[in-house]
């Protein structure tokens, strides 16, 4: 065999390791539905009674599914379009899947054959699986595949109002109570001055745990008593018969991916680089003036999320500061460094609960997504090895949320010092946090805010704040969640230096693309350039030919655009290495590139 022959056969079998490498690993889950996949938040399971009523500091955590996405009226002689709003929120607990389901409509219209009046649809898929149920459930007569309830298939539950509602399996043909098996409890509820209607539920999903996948659509139908075929069907995935596909086939479903389990999905979605920093050279003196602080990771905005809280209400200020934040890491160790510069600075000896504070929120797991616990308590403890915040300020110092019993100082996990400079208006931290999981290439959940306070603010025993945070706060929700949700934090990822970064090019593309790298081979650095043809979340990682990720440059809501990252290879080895595109959890392509030393 001579050497061109035998480099081929080599270049062949590469190819080939590469092709199954490169393989997801949950393949099925890739092409499952409409391939649509949407991060489901963790919930304390102490949190939520099912009674109908929406307690919005839980259910606002909840993943926000509109139902009105996809709609069709039957028939010519169904009345106009008569929802006006309808939506779900979706939180899961261990093996249990929580939905509260709302709708506005101009008429409400429940029938004592109840599949013949107003509903709401909800179509399960627990085994997730492209191609093997990604069919009609039952063509004959769209029963809803009861038998597969509650582990072995696609199954869907209806919710009928009117005296004689309930949570049924589909249309009610099946002989078996979902409710009276214990597979699902449920409340409906109507408001027929408001002509609004629901259903608030907890559903038996056997498996569901942080990091699992589930087949999931919802929607429902409005009816009327004058229509002659009396349904408006609409949901939020569909392929034929909006509303109407859920209870027959599956691969009008999306994908519900629950919270947690080892990053993808964790929190907000975010992903941030963290550098590393050799130990020694931090001296935790207040200043942070070390040459160490000029490569740390400073992409962090603590007051980009804003809300007021509490009774005062009008008395909260308008957002008047800014901040600072630096990130470092060394092994078991993060190091930070915050600043804040505040027109008016406000801190009371006698209650310092009551004044200027920062929030820091650690998720050394990696897997909350979760209430710290029913009391609020910052999760004491869980600390330093679960979910859990601390609170600083001057008179405080450096401690637990809301807990004045565990001084983290004292257990040795926390070196700082806080200090305030009132003639600038300026107060901060500086901090070295013990984090048992930090190690080069590891993740931990994070997050940092906090609240600015006033004396006006202050009356008969009670202060109201300001709220603000990185992560917490979005989408409409509270910034002070930092301090018993993890829900919208984020991921920090421990790396050995920033890459340089990404650069938006003013272009305004028509198609969603990767391109090839260039140079390519290269040393060290390259530039890899994709589009987005819309709003989307963009994901674009490097993995070795062993299928490990060894980077992620981009991972974040990205406007429509083109786009530019130039990758800094300087601390890999020789080698090939595959970059990968994915928007909206969906691979889009892969491509390979040489670094050659």
């Amino acid at each position: 065999m001579d050497m061109r022959t035998l480099r081929r056969g080599l270049s062949f079998m590469a190819a080939l390791l590469l092709a199954v490498m490169l393989v997801p690993q949950n393949m099925y889950a890739q092409d499952y539905g409409v391939g649509e996949t949407i991060i489901t938040p963790r919930v304390n399971p102490a949190s939520i009674v099912i009674d109908g009523e929406y307690e919005a500091d839980t259910w606002d955590t909840g993943a926000l599914v509109d139902m009105l996405v996809n709609f069709d009226w039957w028939s010519e002689d169904f009345p106009d379009v008569d929802v006006n709003e309808a939506y779900a929120r979706v939180l899961f607990s261990e093996d249990t899947l929580y939905v509260f389901a709302f709708i506005d409509e101009n008429e409400l219209f429940f029938h004592e054959e109840g599949y013949l009046g107003d509903n709401i649809l909800i179509g399960i898929d627990p085994v997730h699986e492209a191609g093997t149920t990604d069919q009609l459930v039952d063509q004959d007569d769209y029963a809803g595949w009861p038998d597969n309830a509650p582990a072995d298939g696609p199954y869907a539950y209806t919710a009928f109002g009117g005296d004689n509602g309930g949570l049924k399996l589909w249309w009610g043909f099946s002989d078996v109570d979902p409710v009276a098996e214990g597979w699902a409890e449920a409340v409906i509820w109507t408001d027929e001055v408001e002509q609004d209607w629901g259903v608030e539920a907890k559903i038996y999903v056997p498996g569901l745990e942080p990091g699992a996948e589930i087949g999931f659509n919802v929607g429902g139908a409005t009816s009327a008593a004058a229509a002659e075929e009396p349904y408006g069907y609409f949901s939020r995935w569909s392929t034929e018969n909006p509303g109407g596909d859920i209870q027959s086939r599956t691969d009008s479903y999306g994908t519900l991916r629950m919270a947690g389990g080892g990053g993808e999905g964790y929190g907000g979605g975010a992903i941030v680089q963290v550098p590393e920093v050799e130990p020694g050279q931090i001296v935790i003196d207040g200043v942070a003036d070390e040459a160490a602080w000029e490569s740390a990771q400073t992409d962090i905005d603590a007051t980009a999320h804003w809300s007021s809280y509490g009774p005062v209400g009008e008395a909260t200020p308008e957002p008047d500061l800014f901040g600072e934040t630096k990130l470092l890491w060394s092994e078991d160790t993060l190091y930070v460094s915050h600043r804040l510069f505040d027109p008016i600075l406000f801190f009371q000896e006698e209650d310092f609960w009551g004044s200027d504070m920062v929030l820091i929120g650690i998720d050394n797991s990696h897997a909350g997504d979760s209430l710290f616990d029913a009391d609020f308590g910052g999760g004491v403890a869980n600390a330093p090895e679960g979910v859990y915040t601390y609170f600083i300020n001057p008179i405080a110092g450096f401690t637990f949320a809301w807990n004045e019993e565990v001084v983290p100082s004292d257990t040795g996990w926390v070196n700082s010092v806080v200090s305030f400079d009132e003639d600038v208006g300026e107060w901060g931290l500086e901090a070295a946090i013990y984090v048992p999981a930090i190690e080069l290439g590891s993740e931990i959940g994070f997050d940092i805010g906090g609240a600015q306070a006033s004396e006006d603010q202050c009356g008969e025993g009670y202060c109201d704040y300001a709220y603000f945070a990185w992560q917490s706060g979005a989408e409409d929700t509270d910034p002070g969640a930092i301090n018993r949700d993890a829900t919208y934090w984020a991921t920090l990822e421990m790396v050995m230096e920033l890459g340089t970064g990404i650069e938006e090019i003013d272009e305004v593309p028509t198609r969603i693309a990767l391109e090839q790298n260039y140079p390519n081979p290269f040393n060290p650095t390259t530039t890899i350039q994709f589009e987005v043809d819309r709003a989307a979340s963009v994901q674009l990682d490097v993995f070795n030919l062993l299928g490990q990720r060894v980077a992620t440059l981009v991972n974040a809501p990205t406007a429509a655009g083109t786009y530019r990252y130039t990758w800094d290879g300087a601390d890999m080895s020789s080698g090939m290495y595959i970059y990968q595109l994915r928007v909206d959890d969906q691979l889009i392509s892969s491509k390979k590139m040489m670094l050659v030393k």
